[in-house]
């Protein structure tokens, strides 16, 4: 009965499962193949010491992600702030400075990461961010 009212909450929210997927030593290679799959510069690139982030569900393993910065976007989109924004902007002056992210999920230590972009993300704001190795093959 607790477990069925548990994992009604958003999976995103929840985590059961004491397990963590192996530590993504490929976090580096990854990132590289990210930028170079855009073109970018990557002396102007940095990328997070990989950090933990719950499973995928409730009963997953926790997963680890990773964060880029430094890859060239037109612009943050124009448009009217959502009330979770104005209010986070209150709470968190530093929330909305309109720099781009570049999150990588891991699921496994092998496996290509999801890989999600956006302004501002929540996740990649705070972190120990470290320039792009030059030894990072790009596969």
């Amino acid at each position: 009965m607790l477990l069925a009212g548990c994992s009604a909450f958003s999976p995103n929210g929840v985590q059961f499962s004491g397990d963590t997927v192996p530590f993504p030593a490929h976090y580096q290679r990854e990132t590289a193949r990210i930028v170079a799959k855009k073109g970018a510069d990557r002396a102007q690139i940095t990328v997070s010491y990989p950090r933990n982030l719950i499973g995928a569900t409730p009963l997953s393993p926790q997963r680890w992600y990773s964060c880029v910065r430094g890859l060239s976007v037109a612009k943050k989109p124009e448009r009217l702030p959502r009330i979770d924004e104005l209010l986070q902007g209150v709470l968190d002056p530093g929330a909305n400075q309109g720099i781009h992210n570049v999150m990588l999920v891991f699921n496994s230590d092998t496996a290509r990461p999801a890989v999600r972009e956006g302004f501002d993300l929540p996740l990649c704001r705070d972190g120990q961010y470290e320039p792009l190795t030059a030894d990072a093959p790009l596969m």
